[in-house]
């Protein structure tokens, strides 16, 4: 992430010294901002691309997954992004959205549900039934397969721990700057 940070960086001094960019850079703002999950940037981004500029189709279907994305609609999202063939320039971008995306809707189920219906979950991830029984086993997900139903028990993600000191060392270092603040 921090790599596309520093493309942001790049990109919004081009267009604060030349006073606008091309539809390629623009995309590639629009791309690297929805990335981010920055998507007040993204919108002012749209307002403020000449009409010249918004006529270029990767920055119109940039503005649909913007659309989709504020809605909370990760299926449109997802459908979106795979249904269009994106250029060079901006294809490691998306891939990359698409993936954590994906992820991002496979820990809210897990999260959130005890069973869900396989075809709900194929549709909510946009995955075949062959990518998310994959992903299922990755995440140690039960899958129940009853003639036509097939049911997912998904687990909650493992949260991840944060190392912290123990008391002892906390009152430990605490002793030691109350003993160096009185002496």
């Amino acid at each position: 992430m921090q790599k596309f940070l520093e493309n942001i960086h790049k990109l919004e001094d081009d267009e604060l010294e030349n006073g606008t960019l091309t539809a390629d850079g623009y995309g590639q703002l629009f791309s690297f901002y929805l990335l981010n999950d920055d998507l007040s940037s993204s919108k002012f981004l749209w307002k403020r691309i000449p009409n010249n500029c918004k006529g270029d189709k990767n920055l119109e279907r940039l503005h649909k997954i913007y659309l989709a994305m504020w809605n909370c609609q990760t299926d449109l999202v997802l459908k979106l992004i795979t249904s269009w063939e994106w250029p060079n320039e901006l294809k490691p971008m998306i891939s990359e959205l698409e993936v954590k995306i994906k992820q991002t809707t496979l820990n809210v189920i897990g999260n959130a549900y005890t069973t869900i219906f396989e075809n709900n979950l194929c549709q909510m991830t946009w995955l075949s039934p062959v990518e998310l029984e994959d992903q299922c086993n990755k995440l140690n997900w039960n899958i129940e397969k009853k003639q036509n139903v097939h049911l997912i028990y998904p687990k909650r993600p493992v949260p991840e721990t944060i190392p912290s000191a123990s008391s002892e060392n906390q009152l430990f270092t605490l002793t030691d700057f109350v003993s160096f603040l009185e002496n």
